[in-house]
């Protein structure tokens, strides 16, 4: 739903809830099981947030527009997030409108600068292996063959981090 709002807005085109409900349309008849997974539940809920109640909160907002327009597009998804939330987890999470309000910086540039440094790490896989080679391993001895000291002649294994009671001996 990102990319084709993502396209909408590259063409000029306005955010409308009827060009939302023809996406998810098409949406289920590519993947009819679409229905019943909570992701498509919890992003159609914060889109629909988004395009139809974020609008008005705007116009009901006072203040300068970069705080009324970050303000409305997070509370409108929030509210967006609603019932989906409710119905599946029981709760809202606490945090959610402090958090997304933070993210809205952040989103920013983690699209301009994220996505393109991707982009080149997927093109240089040598430099890349090099570094993530102390990151665990999996398999029933991953964290052990992570976490030995590599200068250490006995090959003891570190405890997991945050273990009070473990001691290395």
């Amino acid at each position: 739903m990102a990319a084709l709002a993502a396209l909408g807005f590259a063409l000029g085109r306005d955010r409308s809830p009827l060009r939302l409900l023809f996406t998810v349309m098409i949406l289920v008849v590519v993947d009819p099981l679409l229905v019943w997974s909570v992701g498509f539940w919890l992003s159609l809920g914060a889109t629909f947030g988004v395009v139809a109640i974020a609008p008005v909160l705007q116009r009901r907002l006072d203040g300068p527009r970069w705080w009324t327009n970050g303000l409305s597009v997070t509370l409108g998804a929030q509210l967006g997030v609603v019932v989906p939330s409710w119905l599946v987890f029981g709760r809202m999470p606490a945090l959610g409108i402090a958090a997304n309000l933070a993210a809205v910086p952040v989103a920013g540039f983690v699209m301009l600068y994220g996505l393109p440094a991707a982009l080149v790490a997927s093109l240089l896989p040598a430099p890349v292996a090099v570094g993530s080679w102390r990151l665990p391993r999996s398999g029933p001895d991953g964290w052990q063959q992570s976490r030995t000291r590599p200068h250490d002649s006995s090959r003891r294994a570190l405890p997991p981090p945050g273990c009070g009671s473990c001691r290395s001996q």
